[in-house]
């Protein structure tokens, strides 16, 4: 019997403490999070797990955000078939920070940090590296492999006990669809 392979994920989540602590604290500039730059879509099983955190928050808490992602699918018309459009995220706060704790955030947003004293970006390969095991976890779940922007794939997963398991074809295969990279948010605060 082989033995399962370690998860990145807890990998990553150090790597962005130690970006926090060495390379630069984020700003709290927002611009990640904003329509600025993001266009954040997350698959299914990564939706469940921020789902799960939702659920387990005290009700009033619970319905403001469920009430946040509501009313960003309806501003922004989520989704746009095949179009990735940019949206102002759910849970970006008031004071510029995330309402979801580090060990919730989807990768893309988990991988996007600062690199330099004055630039965030991408860490594609951290991305990468993360984003396959859920792809991986996604299937074995039996989730459908369709990509959606953050509140819709949340507001699916929350809507009932199988919110995420559909029998859709996946999305059209490119020939890098192996190498798919992140969208590009490069951007000094």
């Amino acid at each position: 019997m082989t033995r399962p392979a370690r998860s990145q994920r807890p990998a990553l989540e150090r790597h962005v403490v130690w970006v926090q602590e060495n390379v630069r604290t984020c700003q709290d500039c927002g611009l990640c999070c904003t329509e600025a730059h993001n266009a954040a879509e997350i698959l299914p099983v990564e939706a469940e797990r921020v789902a799960e955190h939702l659920r387990g928050l005290p009700p009033g808490e619970r319905r403001g955000l469920v009430a946040r992602l509501e009313a960003t699918v309806k501003h922004y018309q989520l989704p746009k078939r095949g179009e990735l459009v940019r949206y102002t995220c759910s849970f970006l706060q008031k004071d510029m920070t995330c309402a979801l704790p580090l060990t919730v955030k989807p990768t893309v947003c988990l991988s996007f940090n600062p690199l330099t004293e004055d630039a965030c970006d991408q860490e594609s390969e951290w991305f990468h590296r993360v984003h396959d095991e859920c792809e991986a976890d996604n299937a074995l779940r039996g989730f459908a492999s369709e990509r959606l922007p953050i509140p819709v794939a949340v507001l699916r997963a929350l809507s009932s006990s199988e919110p995420l398991r559909t029998e859709r074809p996946p999305r059209p295969s490119s020939p890098n669809s192996g190498k798919r990279r992140p969208p590009s948010r490069r951007f000094r605060p």
